[in-house]
């Protein structure tokens, strides 16, 4: 039987051009010349005894066999980097990728501060932030993608571990100088009829206000749609419409007067916020040192009232 050859620098190449879709982005990014990434690719087709890319005019794309091989390379490169790491970890401080997937309502007041405390404790370790929605951060946990994400849990049985790290309400979202969100709450009743923007579906929370306006008889006013949480926001501010976000998604917006937010009640709308991990493969010390900091920052936002931090 024979054995492929296993440089991981050559591997490394395949996995550039796969992602890149081209000879030359790749060489770019490698920082080598076209000639030299193709003649890599070359060789690795031959020992593969297959074509691993399809050549077109716009670049190159994987074959059946490279989309096969793909992942699996991946995985093996992700397991030897993680390998060096802990031998160098052993030994100095944390060091290393460490990739957090961030909900855009999750954002505020964690990502700038976590990237402070990484780069004045952890100097050697780099984060690789990634947005998206939470299907999309449950599937790339789950998958291997990511080390860490901050997510809501909706009752799913998630496959990755996680820990409660906060509480979410509800809030109806509303411009500045707004009569109905100045009040201390809103019944949920007084959604009937509202002008709103709403989350793009598939989405959790905008799952559940429709599941209660269901129950209780309420008819909301669409007018809009934005998967991004700041394309609401700013309709929001330009008096167009209201939007329903969690407590944590209009934080500095509210403190800078820039909209107003009070709670949805009768029912309140709670979500809770966790830290997932990947459960494929065993954390590295960076990964267990940054998702350490993630809950301390969670515990001093909740102090300071920016965050409702779950019970423990």
């Amino acid at each position: 039987m024979k054995l492929l050859h296993l440089d991981l620098t050559r591997w490394k190449v395949f996995v550039e051009v796969a992602e890149a879709g081209s000879l030359t982005k790749a060489a770019i990014a490698l920082g080598t010349v076209q000639p030299a990434v193709s003649r890599q690719i070359h060789a690795l087709e031959r020992e593969c005894g297959g074509a691993l890319f399809h050549r077109n005019g716009r670049g190159v794309a994987l074959t059946d066999l490279g989309q096969r091989t793909y992942p699996r390379v991946l995985s093996l490169l992700r397991e030897a980097a993680d390998v060096f790491e802990e031998i160098h970890a052993s030994a100095a401080l944390p060091s290393g990728e460490v990739r957090i997937g961030i909900l855009s309502s999750t954002t505020q007041h964690i990502v700038g501060p976590l990237c402070r405390l990484v780069q004045k404790r952890m100097p050697g370790v780099r984060l690789q932030f990634t947005d998206g929605s939470n299907r999309q951060l449950d599937e790339w946990l789950a998958n291997g993608k990511l080390d860490l994400a901050l997510l809501f849990d909706d009752g799913r049985n998630l496959e990755h571990k996680t820990e409660q790290v906060a509480l979410a309400q509800a809030f109806l979202v509303g411009p500045r100088g707004d009569a109905l969100t100045a009040g201390a709450a809103v019944p949920f009743e007084r959604l009937d009829g509202l002008q709103l923007v709403l989350p793009s579906r598939p989405n959790g929370l905008r799952s559940r206000l429709e599941a209660i306006a269901r129950e209780r008889g309420v008819a909301f006013d669409v007018i809009a749609e934005a998967e991004s949480i700041h394309i609401l926001k700013q309709i929001v501010m330009h008096h167009a419409a209201y939007t329903v976000l969690v407590q944590q998604a209009v934080a500095w917006e509210v403190e800078a007067g820039q909209l107003q937010a009070a709670p949805i009640e009768d029912p309140a709308i709670v979500r809770t916020v966790v830290l997932g991990e990947n459960a494929t493969r065993n954390s590295t010390r960076a990964t267990r040192e940054v998702r350490a900091l993630v809950l301390q920052l969670a515990r001093e936002l909740e102090q300071r009232g920016t965050w409702s931090v779950a019970p423990r």
